[in-house]
């Protein structure tokens, strides 16, 4: 569950038919969360799907939020979305820089696909309805 945020985690808690704070301790004392999936008699594929809709749902409350604060124009936000919409971001991974618009160096690998010209963009290359 690395990356993952709270909500993500009280979610899976849920799903697992446990408190937050029991996941934690069954985390903590060693088993997986497949042993502890299996022990609430959950299935695993269950869980991963309450993971990733949860990222998916955070990925669009940072999005909203950074057109909110300014730092991505709605163009840049609708062409994320349609990312996420159309599954072409790396299991829900980041798109390889912050929703401030800060590369991070990782490229775009997530957003192969994207009908948006070249499609091995790197660091340097602009988001659509940016200027360089």
């Amino acid at each position: 569950m690395r990356g993952g945020s709270t909500e993500s985690f009280d979610a899976v808690a849920e799903a697992l038919g446990l408190t937050p704070t029991q996941l934690f301790e069954e985390l903590h004392s060693g088993k997986t969360l497949s042993e502890i999936a299996e022990a609430q008699g959950v299935d695993l594929t269950a869980i991963e799907d309450v993971m990733k809709t949860s990222r998916t749902e955070a990925m669009k409350d940072r999005i909203a939020q950074a057109v909110e604060d300014g730092t991505m124009t709605q163009e840049q936000a609708d062409w994320l979305l349609l990312g996420i919409e159309k599954g072409w971001t790396s299991g829900g991974r980041s798109f390889g820089f912050d929703f401030g618009g800060r590369d991070h160096g990782r490229g775009m690998k997530g957003m192969r696909g994207m009908p948006f010209g070249d499609t091995e963009q790197t660091p340097s290359t602009s988001v659509p309805g940016t200027e360089s």
